[in-house]
């Protein structure tokens, strides 16, 4: 990586990877890409093993059978069968590998003070921010939306069948079981489900033998050991402004080692504009039942005065660092800050982000400032600049 500046922070972020070596096992990288997830998330990998085609198969089978159980929009799936006809006390079988998914997922929650959660598909129906809601706005070619936004009221009913403690989660005789005390109550497990995928995907490189590779599961990055050669791998955070095009810069370029998992959330990607000014995205804040950055002033619903735009997680766990990054989105800049920097002093020394904040004057959106979390160094380049762009604050 060409390094026109170096420089040597407190900070850590990914979106999407660099350019890999190109001399592999033997004498070159195995490369391949599906989609999965119901044909909306795709899988890319670079390996270096004794049979990382292999390998790579064994991941497509076990991310592909996840999906086939927790899509929330698959009539045949276990948790479309949860979320939309079971009776409460019904037993939905499940598998064990989809059992200890929700059971990190019931924890993750608790972990964050509940500023994640799988329990929100309601909140995310009413604002119109699930699957069918943003992915209907264009924002290349639609303008404004015109429809009513949820009263008060009706998001503080739509958060009562909201309560992550309506899920049962059991064991009898070796099979797996997820039943519901709540009719109402509907899980997404997309804030989580592709870490945890990584996970098992670096489960899998370590089993087959991998030595050096890279698993992208739409941004969700993890990486093991370092590139072919020795050196590191190369990554490099996107801008999370302006929103509009798929053009934009790089706030700047990241070195990692190790087996480590990179992972971005932001309000840029999956959102639409209202005509009253705000712009939702699809991180729903649980604890207020609104999108992350949106609160209720004296004229309705608005933006915040600031709000995270970005916020990059690095973690040993790429699920942890999957929902630790929506979390902090929820949570906002100051607190999600100071609530990661908790973590790190409370021994989760491996934990480290990069977040950015947007500000907002009732008028129009300015940036605002990052805040680092963790110890990595970072390199500017010629095309790597909109990190100078940001002031910094520190907690």
């Amino acid at each position: 990586m060409s390094r026109a500046k170096k420089i040597a922070i407190p900070a850590l972020a990914a979106l999407v990877f660099a350019a890999a070596a190109s001399c592999g096992y033997g004498r070159k990288y195995y490369e391949a890409t599906e989609i999965v997830f119901s044909k909306s998330i795709s899988v890319s990998v670079r390996l270096s093993g004794p049979d990382p085609k292999g390998a790579f198969s064994e991941m497509l089978s076990v991310i592909n059978g996840i999906d086939g159980e927790i899509s929330p929009a698959n009539p045949d799936s276990a948790l479309y069968y949860l979320n939309e006809t079971a009776a409460p006390g019904e037993r939905v079988e499940i598998s064990g590998t989809v059992y200890d998914l929700m059971t990190l997922s019931v924890e993750l929650e608790t972990v964050t003070d509940g500023a994640f959660s799988i329990a929100v598909n309601n909140l995310s129906r009413l604002w119109k921010l699930d699957i069918a809601g943003y992915s209907a706005f264009d924002p290349a070619v639609d303008g404004p939306l015109k429809h009513a936004l949820p009263t008060p009221d009706r998001v503080a009913e739509a958060k009562g069948d909201c309560d992550i403690t309506a899920l049962r989660l059991t064991e009898d005789g070796g099979k797996y079981y997820m039943s519901k005390t709540n009719k109402n109550l509907r899980l997404d497990l997309g804030g989580v489900a592709k870490g945890y995928c990584a996970d098992l995907c670096l489960g899998i490189m370590d089993a087959r033998g991998i030595t050096s590779g890279l698993v992208n599961i739409s941004g969700n990055i993890v990486v093991k050991g370092k590139k072919l050669g020795g050196a590191a791998w190369d990554i490099r955070v996107r801008s999370p402004r302006p929103r509009f095009t798929p053009l934009r810069g790089e706030v700047c370029a990241l070195s990692s080692y190790g087996d480590v998992s990179i992972v971005t959330s932001g309000d840029y990607m999956r959102y639409y504009v209202h005509e009253s000014g705000i712009t939702p995205s699809h991180i729903i804040d649980p604890r207020s039942g609104a999108p992350a950055g949106i609160v209720y002033g004296q004229g309705g619903w608005e933006q915040a005065g600031e709000y995270v735009s970005s916020a990059t997680v690095l973690a040993k766990s790429s699920a942890r660092a999957d929902a630790y990054s929506t979390a902090v989105c929820a949570m906002g800049f100051e607190a999600g800050a100071k609530w990661l920097k908790s973590r790190r002093e409370s021994g989760e020394t491996d934990v480290a982000a990069i977040i950015f904040s947007e500000r907002y004057d009732g008028k129009e959106e300015t940036r605002g400032d990052m805040s680092v979390i963790g110890a990595i160094e970072l390199a500017l380049t010629d095309t790597v600049n909109e990190y100078e762009r940001y002031g910094q604050r520190e907690w």
